[in-house]
Order: structure tokens, then sequence, then C-alpha cells
């Protein structure tokens, strides 16, 4: 008797509307199969039943099969009935950290990537091994969909990225959503689990993802928001050790303590080779890790581990080390000029399945890492190590497997992530990109008119960040990407720079700029030290309205501050209703609701909300979020006592709420007179260099 194929499949109240189609080689002969709810098939070796229940929350669809013998799979999808409305809004989570990840409108289309040079660039997406429609209504999503109707939002999401990647394939038209597994390459040999996703439903458009992922053992996921400087947006390749040594000193003079002081590209002799470096290095990198270290901070270093250029030892000494498509002819990764030159900017992919391979790049984490110091790797264009299958596994399975790796390589280092498809490094990463890198211009329309959905581009970053939001501390810490605000070389509006700043820090985890702050003049280091300290927060409530987010979010410690922004991210004026309730704002003092508001082209602004605790918060202009660099309030008998953040650096005012008819208060030991505004008797208090005047 055959040994069944089973096909585990729950679905609420949708079970009679699965159709499934599987194809399959076996003995080199093709073989293709439709299965249904109910019902069961049997042909070339595999027998495949559809089960469909309803146990448990999340509700699970689960795909195995248990082959005879060899197989060789081809194609593998479930289908079935989803209506969509026109109204309704469907996200969709692009192939790898750069893509753009965003809500689609069910009438919109998915260009496909064109022009002459295509061919160079589109190994970074998915546009070599995914066929894109380009019609109105289908669109696609790499494991993570969801559909908001009103106020509830239904949820697919990959459940076991080991078993490879999943697609979410939508025919708004049709209105009928597909999973497919992408299979190709895929051997079997015995039973396997080759799909697992979660269903659920929620209330609202602030996900709690259920019980999704399960963990994994080694996870190690950052949640604190981490500040850091990183040499990237300002020198790019064009890093000395001197650059280097001058942003630390300014660092450390003007005593800003961020976490992690960054290295980026441009240390290397050439990519590929990591284990020394080039001649603008003098002293070598241990010496700047220990350098960093000095002023306090954690040192990183970048890192492309799993590609080599044509100038790399590795491609000079090991080319039987780099993948082939026939064991002679090399898969290009991809090309970048900024490397080899225009006319030798090809790069090419380390094959991980071979041992010597692997003991090469636990020896150049062993240098970075144990030898030189590091303590965080950023780990970039990681999506190589799945550009085709090979070996008998699928894209996404050697995507996984490379995490894996990675995290073993690195231990209890911390990892961030960059060019990677995000479920592999789920629950694997401290840290990962979740948008492209920003640009010093709004937007790289060379890349937008061919269609490049990975393109630099500050637009599509900060609409990531906000789409992408619902990742953090979840399965690892979302990194934004980097802030700018200086005004030389940066071609980005004050009110661009500022939406920058600011939805970085309402969103992101990791809290990074490139600027020499030493060239800061009084106002930018002003904005700056405004950021500090960096502290968690909960988003409430995001609200879309084209372009423009409406956000409310919540500073998660004792005092429980209350926030809401607004962010115009289109080319025109805008008209906003704040909230009901009195709230106030660094520079207006407090706005009476409800009040319309304009909003300038690429404008964010930031409020508090006033509450009617005493003693409590009414404003500030030290901080970002206004009132966010105290740490405690207590009253003592007539005696207010105000704790600030010890990571406070800035210079300004706090404005606090006493209780009414107080004339003189009290606050830590000093007095200071009182005024009346708006109905709420305020104390305004002095601080310099996050001490109180």
């Amino acid at each position: 008797m055959e040994r069944a194929a089973k096909i585990f499949i729950t679905f609420e109240a949708m079970e009679e509307s699965f159709v499934g189609h599987i194809a399959w080689y076996q003995g080199g002969r093709l073989f293709e199969a439709e299965f249904h709810h109910g019902a069961q098939i049997l042909t070339g070796g595999l027998t495949v039943v559809l089960n469909v229940n309803r146990d448990g929350k999340p509700i699970g669809i689960g795909i195995g099969i248990f082959p005879q013998q060899e197989v060789l799979l081809k194609e593998l999808y479930i289908e079935f009935v989803q209506p969509v409305a026109p109204t309704d809004t469907i996200f969709l989570n692009g192939y790898q950290s750069w893509t753009e990840s965003r809500g689609f409108r069910p009438d919109e289309a998915i260009p496909k990537l064109r022009g002459p040079i295509k061919g160079l660039l589109n190994t970074t997406g998915d546009y070599t091994f995914y066929d894109y429609p380009a019609k109105e209504g289908y669109l696609h999503a790499w494991s993570f969909t969801s559909l908001t109707k009103g106020e509830k939002t239904l949820v697919w999401a990959e459940a076991a990225p080991e078993t490879g990647y999943t697609l979410f394939e939508w025919r708004c038209k049709e209105g009928r959503l597909r999973i497919r597994k992408d299979v190709g390459g895929r051997k079997l040999i015995r039973e396997a689990e080759m799909l697992r996703v979660n269903f659920w439903e929620e209330n609202g458009s602030e996900l709690s993802f259920v019980t999704f992922p399960p963990p994994k053992t080694n996870s190690k996921p950052v949640k604190a928001p981490a500040t850091g400087w990183t040499s990237w947006y300002n020198y790019y390749t064009k890093i000395t050790e001197e650059i280097i040594l001058d942003n630390l000193r300014a660092y450390g003079l003007r005593e800003i303590s961020i976490d992690v002081f960054q290295i980026d590209d441009g240390w290397q002799p050439a990519i590929g080779d990591w284990t020394s470096a080039n001649k603008k290095f003098p002293q070598g990198m241990a010496f700047l890790a220990d350098q960093a270290h000095r002023y306090g901070y954690k040192a990183g270093l970048w890192l492309a581990p799993l590609i080599a250029e044509k100038d790399s030892t590795i491609y000079q000494q090991h080319r039987d080390w780099l993948v082939t498509y026939d064991g002679e002819h090399l898969v290009e990764a991809g090309y970048n000029p900024g490397w080899g030159g225009l006319f030798n900017g090809t790069y090419y992919l380390l094959d991980l399945e071979l041992p010597a391979v692997r003991t090469h790049l636990k020896n150049v984490f062993d240098v970075v890492l144990n030898q030189w110091g590091y303590d965080l790797v950023k780990l970039d264009f990681l999506f190589a190590a799945a550009l085709i299958p090979r070996n008998g596994k699928s894209r996404g399975q050697l995507m996984w497997e490379a995490c894996q790796f990675l995290r073993e390589c690195c231990g209890e280092k911390l990892i961030l992530g960059c060019g990677v498809p995000l479920a592999p490094a789920w629950n694997v990463f401290d840290y990962c990109r979740i948008g492209p890198d920003i640009g010093l211009n709004w937007e790289m329309h060379s890349a937008k008119m061919i269609n490049m959905r990975e393109r630099i581009s500050t637009h599509n970053a900060l609409h990531n960040t906000i789409s992408r939001r619902h990742f953090s501390g979840r399965f690892f810490a979302n990194d934004p990407d980097v802030f700018i605000l200086r005004k030389n070389d940066n071609e980005l509006s004050v009110q661009q720079r500022f939406s920058l700043l600011a939805i970085n820090q309402i969103f992101g985890d990791l809290l990074f700029t490139s600027d020499n702050i030493g060239g800061y003049d009084s106002a930018t280091m002003a904005l700056y030290r405004s950021t500090f300290p960096a502290l968690k927060h909960k988003i409430s409530r995001v609200e879309q309205d084209g372009e423009l987010y409406r956000i409310w979010f919540q500073v998660e410690d004792e005092l429980n501050r209350m926030y809401f922004a607004a962010a115009n991210l289109s080319r025109t004026d805008r008209k906003i209703a704040l909230p009901e309730g009195v709230w106030y704002r660094n520079g207006e003092g407090f706005v009476e609701e409800p009040k319309a508001v304009y909003f300038k082209p690429f404008e964010t602004r930031i409020y508090l909300k006033l509450t009617e605790q005493t003693p409590g918060i009414a404003g500030s202009d030290l901080h970002l979020f206004p009132g966010s660099e105290v740490a405690s309030i207590s009253l003592n008998g007539d005696e207010f006592q105000v704790k600030l953040s010890p990571q406070t650096v800035g210079t300004g005012n706090l404005l606090l709420r006493v209780e009414n008819g107080t004339k003189d208060a009290k606050i830590n030991g000093k007095t200071y007179p009182t005024y009346t505004g708006k109905g709420a008797t305020l104390a305004l208090v002095p601080v310099k260099d996050g001490k109180f005047v």
C-alpha cells in the first residue's frame, strides 16, 4: 500500500474553495495533479490528501509530502476564494530588505523591471525567478501579507522559513489568493514538511502576530533602541583611518554616549578579502576597534561575506569556491561599479555547500570578532546566497541555511543583516534592515524609471520603515537606515531631513547617522541632541491616506507619555485635523482642538498629549518627543522631584504642569515662578547640557 502524502490545511470558513496544484518529476517524467478539499489523488508515486480543520489559533495551513522514491518538485500552490473590495488595502512584503514594501490598492500593478541595463541589476530582487504579470490587481508578497478591510485585518504569514520561500499571489479582480511555495530545484527522497502558514484576524491595523513564528533556540533579538554612527552615507568607500578617528573624537569631545560606532564599506583590500585592511588603514582594524572601546562604544564593521570580486584573493586563488551553473561558468551575483569600476564591477557568490568555504568564513569571523574585537558586524548583500537552487535545495532553503551559518559564526556577537530576504532572518539576526539605502536626495529617478524596487530612495525607505513596523521587536530590531541632518553634501530639504529623522525615531530601533557632528551648527547640534535618550515606544495606531500618515504612539515607561505625529510624504500641501484634546508642540505652545493644520510637502510634526495629571509634563524643547528626557516625577510634600535620564544631553526648557493656583513651584531644591496657560498652571525649568539650571 502506498504511503500517503499528507497535506494538512486548516482555514476558517473557506475549506470548500481550496484548490491545490502540484507538479513534479519522477524518473524523468513530469507529473501534474490538482487536489481539492476532501479529495485525494494517486499518481506518479505521490498520494496527495487535502485536510481542513480549524483547531487552534492562529489557524494553520500546512503541507507535507511523502514520496515513494526520489522526486524533483516543480510547482506547488494552494488557491482559495478571498474577496477584495476596492477600498481594501493589501500589504505586500517585498522580497528582501531593500524591496519596496507598503500597502497597495487592489487596482494597482507591480511593473516589470525594464531598460537596457536591467541584466546588471535584476539579481538584487526576485526578477530572475518570478514572472511579473504587470497587470492591475495582480500583486505578490513574500513571506507575509495582510488585507485590511475597515477595522479588521486578515493576516497570512510564513511560519516555517526553513522550508523555503512562501509567496502570496493576489488576484484581486477574481477574488482569489494563491499561496505558492518556491520549490524550484527541491529534491525529496523522504517525507518533508513543505509549507506552514499561519492565518488570523486582527482588529485594527496594528498586528499582534499571535504565536507566529515559533522562536528559534539561537534567537537573540535586541528590543531596546540603540544609537550610533556609520561611515557610509558621508564618506562611502573613501573612508580612511584619520576620517574614522576624526569622527570618534567629535563624539568624545561632546560627550555624546552613542551605543555603536560602525565602519562601513571601504576598509577592505577587495570584496572577499576580510582578514586584513587596505593601505588607508595603516594601524589595522583592531586599532580602530580599541579606539571605539576607549570612548565607551561598541565597535561595528561592515562585511559582505558571501560574495567576492575579481580583484579578491578568493577569485584569483580559489575560483573553485565560487558557485557555477554547470561546474564551469560562474554565477554572477550582481554588479557594483563602486567596487571594480564600470567595466569590472561584477561580483560572484561563494558556495556555502563546500566545507572549505565554511572553514574560510569561520576564520574570517574569528579574526574580526575575536582577534580584532568587533562587537557587531553589518552583513550585506546576503541575498546572493539564494540566487539559484542547487544540490537539491530550493533558494529559500539555501537562504535559511546561510543565515543559520552566519549566526553560528558570530555566536553571541551582534548581527545587523542587510540585503537579505526577511523570513530567513526572523529570530536569527539581532538587527535587520527593513528598507533600501536612503539617498542624499528624495528619490533616484533613473532607477524609478526602470521600475527597480530595490533602488536607493529616501522616499521608499520611509514608506518601508512605516509599513514594516510590525516586525520590530518580534523577529529582530528594525534598522530603518540612517538619518542625515548635515546641510553640506546633501540635497534633502529641511522638511525632508526632519521627516527622515522623526520617522526613524518613531518606528526604528537602530538609530544611526553618518554625519560628522563636529561640523554641525548650534541649531543642528541641538536637534541631534534632542534624540537622546532613545526610548522604546509602542505604536498604538497608524492611519494612512495616500502619502499622509497619522500616527499615535506611547513611550513605554512609568510616565506613559502619549504622542500624536503626522507625516506628509507627498509633494503637495495637506490639511490635517489634529485629534481632540489639548496638545503641546515645540515652538507652538498650546494648541486647542479640534484645529486644522496645513502640512507642507514632506513635513512631519510631533505633538505631546497634555494630561490632567499633576505633576506632569506639559512639553519641552529638549527632546524630539517632548518630555521624553524625564525619567520620573514625584511630589515630596510641597516639593517636586524631577529626574532626567542620564542620556539627556540637550539644552533648553522643560515645561511642567503643577497644581492649579501654585504661585512658586519648588523643583529639585530650587524655586521657579509659574504662569497660567490654557487653564493649566505651568512652571518653566531651564536645562543645560542635561542638567537643571
